[in-house]
């Protein structure tokens, strides 16, 4: 995750409680990967982030078709001006629909290599590993490595 820090550097980065709830989930069936999650929110370098009333309120009027700590996140970055960052094509749509800030999952990793913070061997490895501990394959791994034409 020290990548995630490099990559952020002046941004903090947060947790919603179900979140945390599904990465303690994911770890007791074997995620061994997200061990590190836990650490980094009770050494506060993660912060975890609460809902207040309103966002929990908002969360509860979001789809069902999304899932808790999808919903409970997305409503924590509608209210706060936040970005989300998911793996789940659902939420990712949802949020383009309803003008949150969003980045799916390719976002870091193409980053770390366009800003510089890690050469493309490092995040390729990353993308190897990510699909071997998680199970995550990127369809369009070349889209990842492409060079903007911006």
């Amino acid at each position: 995750m020290a990548t995630v820090w490099a990559l952020f550097p002046r941004v903090p980065l947060g947790v919603s409680p179900a979140i945390l709830r599904e990465v303690q989930a994911a770890r007791a069936q074997g995620c061994g990967w997200l061990d590190q999650v836990p650490v980094h929110c009770e050494s506060g370098q993660l912060q975890l982030v609460a809902a207040n009333p309103a966002e929990v309120l908002a969360a509860e009027a979001l789809p069902d078709s999304l899932g808790l700590g999808e919903r409970e996140a997305i409503a924590l970055c509608q209210s706060r001006g936040w970005s989300f960052v998911t793996n789940d094509r659902r939420a990712r749509n949802y949020c383009r629909e309803v003008g949150v800030a969003v980045m799916d999952l390719a976002g870091p990793p193409r980053a770390l290599w366009t800003t510089g913070v890690r050469p493309k061997k490092f995040v390729r490895g990353l993308l190897q590993r990510m699909a071997e501990a998680e199970g995550i394959v990127f369809k369009n791994q070349a889209a990842i490595f492409q060079r903007s034409t911006r």
